[in-house]
């Protein structure tokens, strides 16, 4: 289960969910979301929903995996190092009594289910289960998880010692050369650039930089002509679809469910509800970063 103290002791090594966005496999970030948060100790997953409903409901999925399969789990409460590469860690949620053996519980939305199907298995969880093959020494890992709420999948993982091969040496690689050292690693279009604000200075530009900007101005450009273009295929099956529900197998265009919006400066005037009891159940959001780009194109011909 995943709290502050075993998310502070995670900094320390690479873990079974870091495996991934290290190998560049995981849609949830990079190396560089890894590096951010065991160097600059960045890091929101507590503050998830999904982690919560998957920490509420691990014990649930753990027990009717074992009622299935008519084993014995038990957790293991504590941080594993790998013995040969110390900096691989492992918070695993079940050992298999009597065996060699994990098991990992998970909890994925019913959008999600389609990627559970026959022997697939999302590649972050295949990922996972082999880091911690490889520091528990374990012959293979079951995954079980409750789609939806309401579809119960469990599967068995073997270990895959090619790929643990390969595997190994990008984590320590990562871990050598960009953690130890302090140098963050190269972006993905996964990552997340969280970095606090401490001045007011504006940089001198470099020649990468416009060229970084100039790309960003084209790929801005393109989006907009796409989404243009998108419109326009939508209006098309919208006037071909005209006061009916959809078209079969092709598109629907449906009215969704009415919702009830609150005026609550009009309820609190309306009540006369003072400034002064606003205020005391008022709290001040904290505000963010907010990216704006300032880089215009030069043309051909001098102008912007």
């Amino acid at each position: 289960m995943l709290n502050s103290e075993t998310l502070e002791a995670r900094r320390k090594g690479i873990g079974g969910s870091d495996a991934a966005k290290v190998l560049g496999l995981s849609r949830w970030g990079g190396a560089y979301s890894v590096w951010a948060d065991k160097v600059l100790g960045q890091s929101k997953e507590l503050d998830s929903e999904a982690v919560y409903w998957g920490n509420v409901l691990e014990e649930t999925v753990a027990q009717e995996f074992a009622r299935r399969e008519g084993l014995e789990v038990i957790p293991r409460n504590e941080i594993f190092h790998s013995a040969e590469l110390p900096f691989m860690l492992a918070n695993i949620d079940r050992q298999i009594v009597g065996q060699n053996i994990g098991l990992e519980c998970k909890t994925a939305s019913a959008f999600k289910a389609g990627e559970w199907d026959g022997d697939n298995l999302p590649d972050e969880y295949y990922v996972q289960v082999q880091h911690y093959c490889f520091v528990m020494g374990w012959i293979g890992c079951w995954i079980a998880c409750l789609v939806g709420g309401q579809r119960f999948i469990h599967k068995f993982v073997p270990r895959n010692d090619a790929f643990i091969k390969d595997m190994c040496e990008q984590e320590l690689n990562f871990w050598g050369n960009y953690v130890l050292t302090q140098t963050p690693p190269p972006l993905n279009e996964t990552d997340k650039v969280i970095i606090a604000q401490s001045s007011d200075e504006l940089l001198t530009p470099t020649e990468s930089d416009f060229n970084t900007a100039a790309k960003l101005v084209t790929v801005n450009a393109q989006i907009k002509e796409l989404e243009a273009h998108k419109k326009l295929l939508e209006n098309k099956l919208k006037l071909r679809i005209g006061e009916n529900a959809g078209i079969e197998g092709v598109a629907t265009y449906k009215k969704i469910k009415d919702s009830i919006k609150t005026d609550w400066a009009a309820l609190c005037d309306g009540e006369g509800i003072s400034s002064e009891t606003i205020a005391k159940y008022s709290h001040i959001q904290e505000g963010y970063r907010r990216f704006l780009l300032k880089f215009k194109e030069v043309k051909s011909d001098g102008n912007s």
